[in-house]
C-alpha cells in the first residue's frame, strides 16, 4: 500500500514539475522576471521531491524534507507577490496566458490616449 501512495505522490509531482516547466520556458505565458524566478524556485524544490519518491524511500531526512519545502514556499510567495504587484500596477491579470483562438493580442495595447499624448504630459 505504501508503494501506491508513493508512485501516486510520484505520479502528481511529475505533472506538477512538467506544468511548472512549460510556464518557465512557454514564450506563451507573459511573466516577468519575478514570476518566472518563482517558478523556476517551486521547480528546483520539486525536482528533488520527485527523485525522493520515485526512488521509493520510505524514510526522508526531514531536514531535506524542509529545505524542499522551505524552497517551494518562497518560490511560492515570490510568484504571489509578482502577481501582487502587477495587479497593483494595473495589469490585468487575466492576459498572463496567450490562448489560442481568443483572438487577443499578444502585447497589451496602449491605454487609450497614451499615443497622442504629448511628451511630457499625462494623458
Amino acid at each position: 500500500m505504501q508503494s501506491v501512495v508513493l508512485g501516486a505522490a510520484a505520479l502528481v509531482t511529475l505533472i506538477m514539475v512538467l506544468i511548472l516547466t512549460w510556464a518557465v520556458l512557454s514564450t506563451r505565458v507573459r511573466d516577468g522576471i519575478v514570476i518566472k524566478l518563482g517558478l523556476s524556485l517551486q521547480v528546483l524544490a520539486w525536482l528533488p521531491m520527485l527523485r525522493l519518491q520515485a526512488s521509493g524511500a520510505e524514510v526522508v531526512d526531514m531536514v531535506t524534507l524542509s529545505r524542499l519545502l522551505l524552497l517551494a514556499n518562497v518560490g511560492f510567495a515570490v510568484v504571489a507577490g509578482g502577481l501582487w504587484w502587477r495587479k497593483r500596477c494595473g495589469a490585468v491579470l487575466d492576459d498572463l496566458i496567450d490562448m489560442p483562438g481568443t483572438g487577443r493580442p499578444c502585447v497589451r495595447p496602449h491605454p487609450v490616449g497614451a499615443a497622442d499624448a504629448e511628451p511630457g504630459t499625462a494623458p
